[in-house]
């Protein structure tokens, strides 16, 4: 068969290694490498927006995926996930299986799915401006991260993270041990 997939013709073909396949949309090595990188940058950033780790996430799913597996597809490493997995992954991040299955696709999120995203961050700010006013070192904090130039939020955001992090590890070992 030919290199060369006409524009009517990819409508109907898949391309794979070579061989298209009838009835399926034709995709190249480089929009299946778009596509893997849609995911893992989607994957990666819900896992640091909820402060996540892999193996967080496997747990989450009900142990029907790894955090090995978790990880290679945030670091782009899978590139084929089965349909379980990607079910097992929307439940670890607790995130709309729809969304995550038109992403892995290469698709978009609907309007829908984007407007669910914006109403999500609006409610953690109201919650977050509820909080301050109830616990005034919270408000001292926002209001000193507020003062910073943009390069120092984000080195202020990497310490916090960090932080969190240290001390979530510490209270696990300490309930472990």
């Amino acid at each position: 068969m030919s290199k060369y997939i006409s524009p009517i013709a990819k409508n109907i073909l898949f391309y794979t290694g070579g061989e298209c396949w009838y009835n399926r949309p034709c995709e190249t090595p480089a929009m299946t490498k778009a596509r893997v990188q849609a995911l893992s940058e989607y994957v990666a950033r819900v896992m640091e927006e909820k402060d996540l780790t892999p193996a967080e996430v496997g747990r989450l799913s009900g142990r029907k995926i790894t955090s090995a597996y978790v990880r290679g597809i945030a670091d782009g490493r899978w590139s084929n996930p089965s349909i379980s997995k990607l079910k097992a992954l929307a439940r670890g991040l607790d995130v709309d299986e729809d969304t995550l299955f038109r992403i892995a696709r290469g698709l978009n999120p609907t309007d829908k799915d984007r407007a669910d995203e914006d109403g999500s961050r609006y409610s953690r700010v109201m919650k977050l401006i509820s909080a301050s006013m109830k616990n005034p070192v919270l408000l001292k904090l926002l209001v000193e991260v507020g003062k910073l130039p943009v390069e120092s939020q984000d080195e202020a955001l990497k310490l916090l993270v960090f932080l969190n992090r240290k001390k979530r590890v510490s209270k696990r070992r300490s309930q472990a041990g």
